[in-house]
C-alpha cells in the first residue's frame, strides 16, 4: 500500500510539471494567436487589433484582406464606402427605357362581348379621364354645373391627390401588364408626368407637394384665397410659372 501511494504520488509530480510546461508553450512565439491580450508582446503573431500586413482578422485596417464593414481600397463589399468597389448608385434623374424589355407580351382577348364588370369598368376609367384629371393630370373632385354631370364648374377635394393619382397609376400600370392596351400606356405615362410635377414644383428637394395645376379659375380661386389657406403657393417666374402648388404635406 506503502509502494503504491508512493508510485501515485510520483505521477502527479509528473502530471503537474508535463502540464505547466505545456502551458508555458501556449504563451510563446505562438504565430496563430487571436486571443489579443492587452500585455501580449509576442513577435510576429497575428492578433486581432494589430496592424500586421495580409491577416484576415475582421475589423482591422489592413490592406489587402477581405473583411466586411472595412475601409479597405479595391474590395467588393455590398454596402460599403469603399473606393472602387461595384455598388451601383442610380443618379436621381435616371430615366429607364419605356416599355421595358422585360416585359412580356401578353395573351389577352378582348373581342369577346364584355360582360357586367368589364362594362363598369370601361365606363369608370372613361368618366374619370374626362372629369377628375384636369390640367396636368392629377386627381380631384369634380363638381358639374347640373345634375346631368356634362360640364364642370369647379374643382376641389385635392388635399389628397397625390396618393389618388399614385393609385390610378397602379391600375393602369397593371392593365396594360394584364392587357396590353395601348390606352392604359397613355394614362399610365401621364400619372407619371403628374406625380413627377407634384415632386418637383415645391422647389424643395425630396420634398412632394399635395397638388400641382395652373392657376386656372376653376381649381385656383384667386391670389386672396391662396393666401388665406396656409398651405397653396403660386408661382410667378421660372419653369412653373403661372403654376400653383398645395403643400402642407404630411408624413403619411
Amino acid at each position: 500500500m506503502k509502494h503504491r501511494t508512493y508510485r501515485l504520488s510520483i505521477f502527479i509530480v509528473l502530471f503537474l510539471s508535463l502540464s505547466l510546461a505545456l502551458i508555458a508553450g501556449c504563451g510563446d512565439d505562438d504565430d496563430d494567436d487571436d486571443d489579443n491580450q492587452p500585455a501580449d508582446d509576442d513577435t510576429g503573431d497575428d492578433d486581432t487589433g494589430d496592424d500586421d500586413t495580409g491577416d484576415d482578422d475582421t475589423g482591422d485596417d489592413d490592406t489587402g484582406d477581405d473583411d466586411t464593414g472595412d475601409d479597405d481600397t479595391g474590395d467588393d463589399d455590398t454596402g460599403d464606402d469603399d473606393t472602387g468597389d461595384d455598388d451601383t448608385v442610380i443618379p436621381d434623374d435616371f430615366i429607364a427605357s419605356w416599355p421595358q424589355e422585360n416585359i412580356e407580351e401578353q395573351d389577352y382577348n378582348e373581342v369577346p362581348t364584355a360582360g357586367y364588370l368589364r362594362e363598369k369598368a370601361d365606363a369608370y376609367d372613361d368618366n374619370h379621364v374626362a372629369n377628375h384629371q384636369p390640367f396636368y393630370g392629377g386627381a380631384v373632385h369634380a363638381r358639374f354645373t347640373d345634375e346631368t354631370r356634362t360640364v364642370v364648374q369647379r374643382y376641389g377635394g385635392y388635399g389628397d391627390s397625390t396618393i389618388w393619382t399614385g393609385t390610378y397609376l397602379a391600375s393602369q400600370a397593371l392593365r396594360y401588364w394584364v392587357t396590353g392596351d395601348a390606352e392604359s400606356k397613355v394614362n399610365a405615362i401621364k400619372e407619371v408626368n403628374a406625380l413627377s410635377g407634384h415632386l418637383h414644383v415645391t422647389g424643395r428637394e425630396g420634398f412632394l407637394a399635395r397638388y400641382w395645376a395652373p392657376q386656372d379659375p376653376t381649381v385656383y380661386y384667386g391670389d386672396e384665397w391662396c393666401a388665406e389657406t396656409g398651405r397653396c403657393h403660386n408661382i410667378e417666374e421660372g419653369e412653373y410659372a403661372g403654376d400653383f402648388w398645395c403643400g402642407e404635406t404630411s408624413r403619411d
